[in-house]
């Protein structure tokens, strides 16, 4: 039987999973979040469309600046300060 995309996909997350000591919790099948993903997706508003279109956008254009690596995060502010 050929090996799907998704079952490749699995395999490396699991591979990268021992490598981390982290585990999937819970432990579900790369074609079950495919599956959950498209049945959310089908649900979601034309508002809700456009900002995910959006979200993904500004991520590819932060990728396209930084020569395919994402930004450094910002720091995150002390408490008390400011």
């Amino acid at each position: 039987m050929p090996i799907t995309t998704e079952d490749a996909l699995y395999a490396k997350l699991h591979l990268w999973q021992q490598q981390d000591g982290a585990s999937l919790m819970p432990d579900i099948p790369a074609q079950t979040l495919f599956t959950q993903w498209a049945e959310e997706d089908a649900k979601m508003t034309d508002e809700e469309r456009e900002a995910e279109r959006r979200l993904w956008e500004s991520i590819e254009q932060e990728l396209l600046a930084n020569g395919g690596k994402p930004s450094p995060p910002s720091p995150l502010p002390i408490l008390g300060e400011g």
